[in-house]
């Protein structure tokens, strides 16, 4: 059993690694992470320093942290994303009944909102009851958004520096 729960492990980090490597090349390529996680391998055209920085944090956070608490935290931040991402259906249908709705929700709304409730309470269990791999999670994706949000402000500058602007003195 424990070889099987060790093999599991390594495949999930895997998934972690490629995946999550992924989304930093992606970012920086938008000008919202830091711009050396667009560097690709020549040969194998992977984005080498995203899969490099993603590989260490997974390394630090299981050197760090019992398989539990990793456990917890993972599945905590990827239950609230999708108590989050349910809800934002209801928000748009109600803010924004006019957008055209290329992918129908199936149930709408009584199997979205079953959703809702009980994976909202698995939220709310695991903050009751595992509080500092809650308060981790939260922690670690109000870091990402904090420096998706200095990158993107660097973008917005680097933008208006390359603006060329009208010169107002022309005019007089």
């Amino acid at each position: 059993m424990a070889l099987f729960i060790a093999l599991i492990s390594f495949g999930a980090s895997s998934v972690v690694i490629l995946g999550g490597a992924r989304i930093y090349y992606s970012m920086a390529r938008d000008g919202v992470f830091f711009p050396g996680m667009t560097r690709v391998h020549p040969r194998w055209r992977t984005p080498v320093t995203s899969l490099l920085a993603q590989c260490g944090w997974v390394i630090f956070l299981i050197a760090t942290s019992r398989y539990d608490q990793l456990y917890t935290c993972f599945v905590f931040m990827m239950t609230l994303t999708y108590v989050l991402t349910v809800g934002a259906v209801f928000v748009l249908r109600r803010t924004q009944p006019e957008r055209p709705r290329p992918y129908r929700c199936a149930g709408y709304p009584w199997l979205p909102l079953l959703y809702l409730l009980a994976a909202s309470g698995l939220v709310v269990s695991t903050l009751m009851t595992r509080p500092r791999e809650s308060v981790f999670g939260i922690g670690m994706a109000l870091l990402e958004y904090r420096c998706m949000c200095i990158g993107a402000r660097k973008r917005r500058a680097a933008r208006r520096r390359l603006t060329p602007r009208p010169d107002w003195r022309a005019e007089s």
